[in-house]
């Protein structure tokens, strides 16, 4: 997602912040090294996105209904009417705000060392990593255990993509190689096509497969003429069948 950002936007969400570490290398034993430290929660629809308290406010108005048809509390309802009126501010003022609570909040509001606890709303309510990594993995499994990726090429099986097939792009299971990022005169710079779903349109291998993108599954609207796709291209072991 961070790639799909303008170098403004990302800014304002991530900081390289330089930060020593052992190495036994150099006179002194010590190295810089570049480490993201997030500053801002980002909330991205498929034609926007939203930082600091922005992202909070459509957080607070997205909140409706429970699933199981139950009305909105009365709580609920009162916190949405007083956050319409924080669109009612300037921007810089309520980010203060926002960026004030942020620091404290802790301090203000405690923190607890406890896990989720698996319920039935879990699967509706998280995203699993796979959608994107192509790893799909145990959400309660320890993070610090490593895990072995293999490279999985659906080209190589028994029933291989063919042209008109509905695909996902997942994340190369591969970490030294660079996603797929598509380049042409309306993303001179790039974007990232990974999370991106679509239809082959020519399966060219052993490079790449020509796809037609869903602009929406990238975070799109439809182009200035109202097309809703683009064509782009992934390599092979980037591909994920969709159902």
């Amino acid at each position: 997602m961070l790639r799909r950002m303008s170098d403004e936007l990302r800014s304002e969400v991530v900081a390289d912040t330089d930060v020593a570490a052992d190495s036994t290398n150099g006179a002194n034993g010590i190295i810089n090294a570049k480490e993201e430290k997030y500053k801002s929660i980002v909330v991205c629809t498929p034609s926007q996105t939203f930082i600091q308290s922005s992202a909070v406010l459509q957080i607070l108005q997205s909140l409706g209904s429970s699933p199981n048809g139950g009305k909105s509390s009365k709580r609920l309802k009162a916190l949405q009417y007083l956050s319409l009126l924080g669109y009612t501010l300037p921007t810089k003022l309520r980010d203060g705000v926002y960026k004030i609570i942020s620091k404290r909040r802790k301090k203000w509001f405690g923190s607890s060392d406890e896990c989720l606890i698996w319920d039935e709303k879990f699967e509706t309510r998280f995203v699993d990593d796979g959608v994107l990594t192509g790893v799909f993995r145990d959400p309660f499994s320890d993070p610090s255990v490593e895990i072995e990726v293999m490279s999985v090429n659906v080209f190589e099986g028994e029933n291989p993509p063919k042209r008109g097939d509905k695909v996902r792009i997942v994340w190369p299971a591969d970490s030294t190689l660079d996603p797929s990022v598509s380049y042409d005169d309306e993303f001179p710079n790039g974007i990232c096509l990974i999370g991106g779903s679509g239809t082959i349109s020519t399966v060219d291998l052993p490079m790449r497969v020509v796809m037609r993108v869903d602009r929406e599954s990238v975070g799109l609207g439809p182009d200035a003429s109202g097309e809703k796709t683009m064509i782009a291209w992934a390599k092979p072991s980037e591909i994920a069948l969709l159902d």
